[in-house]
């Protein structure tokens, strides 16, 4: 069970600097081809909220797993 909590845990991570890194790739294009974000109808950071939204999302989930689990463990349940 340590090793499956220490690959969540590191899941968990790789999905932070995913957005971390999507947000910085954006930022950095928006401030070098700003006359491509004027034409869109949306703001240049939408694909950035959209993105750290779904990276939520799973971040719950994957607490919600690691909560379980725990629980289970906690009880001396075998899974």
């Amino acid at each position: 069970m340590e090793k499956l909590n220490t690959f969540l845990n590191i899941f968990i991570g790789t999905l932070i600097g995913g957005v971390f890194g999507h947000a910085l790739f954006t930022y950095r294009h928006y401030l070098k081809y700003p006359g491509l974000y004027e034409i869109q109808s949306a703001p240049w950071y939408t694909s950035v909220i959209v993105r750290a939204g779904f990276t939520l999302g799973l971040i719950v989930i994957i607490l919600i797993i690691k909560f379980v689990i725990k629980r289970r463990m906690e009880r001396g349940a075998t899974i």
